[in-house]
C-alpha cells in the first residue's frame, strides 16, 4: 500500500525509507484500530447479511479485480470529470456573457 501512496500523493519518500514509513504507519495507526473504526462505520450503514454479501463479493474474482483497479479507476474518473466539468462550466458561463478568470 505505501508503495502506491508515494506517487499518488506526490510524497518524495526515498524507496530505501519505505520500511521506516511502514513502521511509522503501523505505530501510528495499529491494525486493531483500523478494524474497530471500519466495524463501527460499516456496522452503522449495513446489516450483518449485507456485510456478508460484501465480503463474498470482495472474495470473488470480480471483487479482487475491483480492489486491484479501484485506485486507478478513481484517478482516471477524477482527471476526466474535473476537466470536463471545468470546460462545461466555462462554456455555460460564456454563453451567459460571463467571463471566467484564468
Amino acid at each position: 500500500m505505501l508503495e502506491k501512496v508515494r506517487p499518488q500523493r506526490g510524497h518524495k519518500v526515498p524507496l530505501d525509507k519505505l520500511g521506516t514509513l511502514r513502521a511509522v504507519a503501523k505505530e501510528s495507526v495499529p491494525y486493531s484500530d483500523l478494524v474497530k473504526w471500519c466495524a463501527t462505520v460499516f456496522g452503522k450503514h449495513f446489516s450483518k447479511s449485507e456485510l456478508e454479501e460484501i465480503g463474498t463479493f470482495f472474495g470473488s474474482p470480480t471483487g479482487k479485480k475491483y480492489t486491484a483497479v479501484e485506485s486507478e479507476m478513481k484517478a482516471e474518473l477524477g482527471a476526466m470529470t474535473s476537466k470536463l466539468i471545468e470546460e462545461r462550466l466555462r462554456a455555460a458561463l460564456n454563453r451567459r456573457g460571463l467571463e471566467t478568470v484564468e
